[in-house]
């Protein structure tokens, strides 16, 4: 029994266990060393001790590298070197219990594991050298602050001493992020923590400032200082002659740096060829050759930090790990706002979107939008508030008023409103909106005027109710009526930029009611508290640039029912496009868990869009094209140009052609007819006659697949042929059963074909179509079997656990239709297609078709294929030399023979 035995001997193991373990000592090796003799370790005291270690070590641990979200060699059962039980739990116990308090047991879980993941991935500071460098990915707006919070409280249990935070590029961005430390991690550890910044002054910013007083002695083992520090030349040249002078006390004081917002500033932007190093990112260089440092990189758009030249050994590409962290529960991300298709082999139902995105009509938008000409070219700019920007501030009125009748009176609220990049364009929208302000307060006296604003409310409620989501009242126009005045007479306009003096400020004292117009400085990092409404018209060419302005992305918790977003159609169909690129890159990074692998050992492969760039060219300098196969994908057209006529009749040519090919030829129908679907399915067709009908067939010039969709198609297809990997084609026509719902078409076939529904999305480009997603689920196996019996036990079939449903189904069509065969599916669209009732929001987010021709769409289900062809254009960093991954290695297993010595003898 355990009270019977000699206790103090049992915590003199404890601790040579927990030493053991900080040291990065395996479990196997620490099982087989309390076996020796040498430590005078009676056989009672042994078995106590083992089954302490297991309880408190063993199982924890193990369950963190199960859950993690990552893997890298650090992270194995050979690695795990941190543990709260292990480390200790001084710093993290109060941080612990105020993150508990905000986000709740079920999220706090998600953080402390992963946090505690990230912490094993970095070298164990009581190492004789600590060399570690990686990247955290989050979403925009996710609580990333959260989670590296969470990492330095570890951090600091374990061992490290100096946490360096670079925190963006601006003063209100860095005071924030030293707020939130100040409330979040250093509040609740007293005075365990020395501040060398603080929330109005920047590292050296002050000759008297405490940072220089001889008492921060970083060769003091008990002492935890901290920094949260502007990316700024002359701040870090301070922080980098601060660390230089500490002479050998520095060289033994373990560092862990937390790069925010990594992909801003912190790459390298100098051009390639002048052999030449910007600014912050030499200094940020200069502060990782110290001895002792770890450095981990957060950031929501990773692009920037993968495409860094892994050759650059001094530089700050994630060689040790990239992880991904999970997207938190009640978060709303580009997907959720804007929808976004399936990807090839997910398990993901495709959706269209929350109904919250409002289009800003061209013209309204250029009502706002200043010419982008410079000097005697550019005209005198005239703004006007259009109708849009009116409803965009009656909204947030409203919704601000429905946030106080829910109980949130004490809660901040925010409207955004990016149309300009200068500051003197900022200070002329803030005078057009501070005068609708005015005259939307002397209009309420009016009855048409009120009647305007119950109608605007209504139409809004009934396109996002609030019984969409279970935890939220309904608020009707008479609860909030009488708070409208009270809401317009709170509400004022702050110009937040580099020359305003009435910056965004939020007090936890008074809550706000603002109305926020700038450019840079809301456009990334700075969190919009309560943000209801945004207004967004700034163009951006760049995936991280626009992504990192959707502000609108977070948490809203108590009003989720409430967000609008107003842009134009080309920025909504690009947040769509965006999400996709999102979730492919998330998916790419899963090959670090999924095969145990480094970036070093495989480069993460960003997909390609034919209107953005992927990052800024400076950024992008060691970008090189990849290849990705077609292989098991299931590449669909959802775009339509449904006005042209001739577009669409082109389309319709191309498959009478194909169907007269394949009825001459020596295929064969299966089931004689139309299967009980609705749709004909011809097996055993020429490749010949698939490849022809490619080349006549258009797919419209933004598919996803990018530009000369049908070329990249038929290149792969002869390539596939060509090596035996394709042998033979089916093709499906897909109809519907007899219904009156839509109309029949004449495509050559036995029977005229009963057309499908597929209606647009509502808040869309009006020059074409965007019906989001082409196929149903089972469509791949539609050319396995005429028999419906047995197709619907296939499908039931292909529910099985632990595998993506399209991976089951793919298996499926190769069992049944053959290896190696081609899919060829076609759908004929009704051009009358309406939005059906039976799917959800669908006739929220979508509406009639009324295309001026009946359209056909295309997707290919192709076969797996062990070759890399392109099927998307994708780009990634250049491949690491062999010298790289050899010296790379050999610090690995250097680190490790450290490890090796220094734990070999009594601790």
């Amino acid at each position: 029994m355990a009270d019977e035995l000699d206790q103090e001997t049992l915590a003199d193991i404890e601790q040579m266990i927990r030493d053991w373990r900080a040291l990065g000592r395996s479990l196997e090796w620490i099982e087989n060393n309390l076996q020796k003799p040498t430590y005078n370790i009676d056989e009672a005291h042994r078995s106590q001790a083992l089954i302490n270690h297991r309880m408190k070590n063993l199982f924890s641990a193990e369950a963190y590298i199960q859950d993690s979200t990552f893997r890298n060699e650090r992270i194995t059962s050979e690695g795990i070197w941190y543990s709260p039980e292990v480390c200790g739990d001084t710093y993290w116990a109060p941080v612990r219990e105020l993150i508990r308090r905000d986000i709740g047991d079920e999220a706090l879980e998600e953080v402390d594991r992963s946090s505690t993941a990230i912490v094993n991935s970095i070298d164990c500071p009581r190492g004789e050298k600590v060399d570690s460098r990686g990247l955290v990915v989050g979403y925009v707006q996710s609580g990333k602050t959260t989670n590296f919070l969470s990492v330095i409280a570890k951090a600091a249990d374990a061992g490290y001493r100096f946490i360096i935070v670079l925190s963006g590029m601006t003063d209100a961005l860095r005071e924030q992020t030293q707020q939130r430390f100040e409330e979040k991690l250093l509040a609740p550890n007293g005075d365990k923590w020395r501040r060398m910044t603080h929330p109005n002054c920047d590292f050296g910013a002050s000759k008297d400032d405490e940072y220089q007083n001889a008492a921060f002695d970083l060769s003091q083992p008990d002492g935890r200082y901290i920094a949260v520090v502007k990316k700024n030349g002359h701040v870090l040249k301070r922080l980098n002659r601060f660390l230089r002078s500490g002479g050998v006390h520095t060289a033994q004081c373990p560092i862990l740096v937390i790069d925010d917002e990594s992909d801003q500033a912190s790459i390298n932007v100098s051009k390639q060829q002048k052999a030449e190093i910007s600014t912050i990112n030499g200094q940020i260089r200069s502060l990782l050759e110290n001895k002792k440092v770890a450095y981990i990189a957060y950031t929501a758009t990773p692009f920037a930090n993968i495409l860094v030249n892994p050759n650059d050994v001094d530089d700050i590409y994630p060689r040790d790990f990239i992880t991904v962290l999970n997207k938190p529960k009640g978060y709303f991300g580009a997907e959720d706002l804007f929808g976004r298709e399936a990807l090839s082999h997910e398990n993901y139902e495709e959706n269209d979107g929350k109904d919250m995105i409002r289009i800003i009509p061209d013209d309204e938008a250029k009502a706002l939008k200043p010419s982008s000409k410079k000097g005697a070219e550019s005209e005198p700019w005239r703004p006007e508030v259009p109708d849009s920007l009116t409803d965009a501030i009656r909204w947030f009125i409203m919704a601000s008023a429905a946030r106080r009748v829910r109980g949130q009176r004490h809660k901040h609220s925010s409207m955004l409103i990016h149309t300009a990049m200068r500051t003197e364009e900022h200070e002329i929208t803030a005078a057009l909106v501070e005068d609708e302000l005015r005259g939307l307060r002397a209009e309420l006296t009016e009855e048409t005027a009120r009647a305007h604003w119950e109608g605007q409310w209504e139409d809004e409620c009934s396109r996002v109710p609030s019984s969409d989501f279970p935890e939220l009242e309904k608020v009707r126009f008479a609860d909030i009526a009488p708070l409208i005045s009270e809401v317009l007479d709170d509400t004022k306009v702050v110009i937040d930029n580099s020359r305003s003096d009435r910056r965004l400020e939020y007090s936890d004292d008074t809550p706000e009611t603002v109305i926020a117009i700038g450019g840079n400085t809301l456009a990334r990092g700075l969190t919009l508290e309560g943000l209801l409404s945004s207004y967004f018209l700034r163009n951006a060419s760049a995936y991280d640039t626009l992504l990192q302005m959707g502000r609108w992305f977070g948490f809203r918790n108590g009003y989720q029912d409430l967000p609008r977003v107003w842009l134009t159609s080309d920025l909504s169909v690009w947040f769509r496009d965006l999400a996709l690129v999102e979730a492919d890159l998330r998916m790419e990074m899963q090959r670090y868990v999924e095969d145990g692998i480094t970036p070093l050992e495989f480069q993460a492969r960003i997909r390609v869009h034919p209107s953005l760039e992927v990052t800024s060219r400076a950024k992008a300098q060691n970008m090189r094209k990849a290849k990705v196969s077609y292989s098991g994908s299931k590449p669909q057209s959802i775009l339509f140009n449904h006005n042209d006529r001739e577009w669409l009749k082109n389309n319709i040519d191309a498959t009478r052609n194909l169907v007269a090919s394949i009825r001459e030829g020596a295929s064969v129908l299966l089931g004689n007819g139309p299967l009980d679907n609705g749709s004909y399915v011809y097996r055993g067709v020429d490749t010949d006659d698939i490849i022809a009908f490619l080349r006549s067939y258009r797919f419209h010039e933004n598919s996803t697949l990018g530009r000369d969709a049908s070329g990249k198609l038929i290149n792969y297809i002869l390539d596939e042929v060509a090596e035996g990997s394709i042998t033979s084609w089916n093709v499906s026509f897909f109809g519907r059963r007899t219904t009156t719902d839509t109309g029949t078409i004449d495509l050559g076939l036995p029977g005229e074909l009963q057309m499908i529904s597929r209606a647009r999305m509502r808040e869309g480009n009006p020059a074409y179509a965007n019906i989001k997603s082409l196929t149903s689920p089972f469509d791949r196996i539609n050319d396995t079997t005429a028999d419906n019996e047995i197709r619907e036990t296939l499908i039931k079939s292909s529910t099985e656990r632990n595998k993506s449903r399209e991976r089951k189904l793919l298996e499926i069509h190769d069992d049944h239709a053959g290896m190696g065969i081609g899919h060829l599916a076609v759908y004929a669209i009704d051009r009358n297609s309406v939005p059906q009732r039976s799917s959800g929001n669908g006739n929220r987010v979508r509406e009639p078709l009324n295309a001026v021709d009946d359209m056909i769409g295309v997707c290919i289900f192709f076969p797996e294929s062990s070759r890399t062809n392109s099927a998307v254009d994708y780009v990634c960093t250049v491949t690491p030399d062999d010298e790289i991954l050899a010296a790379y290695q050999t610090q690995e297993e250097e680190l490790r023979a450290v490890t090796e010595k220094e734990s070999g003898g009594e601790l």
